[in-house]
């Protein structure tokens, strides 16, 4: 390994290159609200692959993570703790339809 470093010594940096993209998530929300989201495109089976077959959630994550400048330490117990709430279960979800509908009464 240490020589293909040595010869090819820009390999690292492909391999740790990630995207960025110039959103990132307001601070009057969290990365649970996004979870939220996450959580439930992922079991509609809301995106898939190329080839047709379901995106699994970490696919899903990774991409939403990519999408807004954020990381989840743990997503499975994000997506836990999101999904096994007893207030307010659905916070996000319900401030998104709202303005949907105040939006369309306009």
């Amino acid at each position: 390994m240490i020589y293909l470093q040595l010869k090819y010594p820009g390999i690292r940096e492909i391999a740790t290159q990630r995207r960025h993209s110039p959103l990132k998530i307001s601070k009057r929300f969290t990365n649970s609200d996004l979870m939220e989201v996450i959580a439930a495109l992922s079991a509609v089976g809301f995106f898939c692959q190329q080839d047709d077959s379901p995106a699994t959630f970490m696919q899903i994550t990774r991409e939403f993570e990519a999408l807004c400048n954020t990381s989840f330490k743990n997503p499975d117990n994000c997506r836990w703790a999101v999904l096994n709430r007893k207030n307010r279960l659905t916070h996000f979800l319900d401030t998104l339809r709202g303005t949907l509908v105040e939006l369309s009464q306009k």
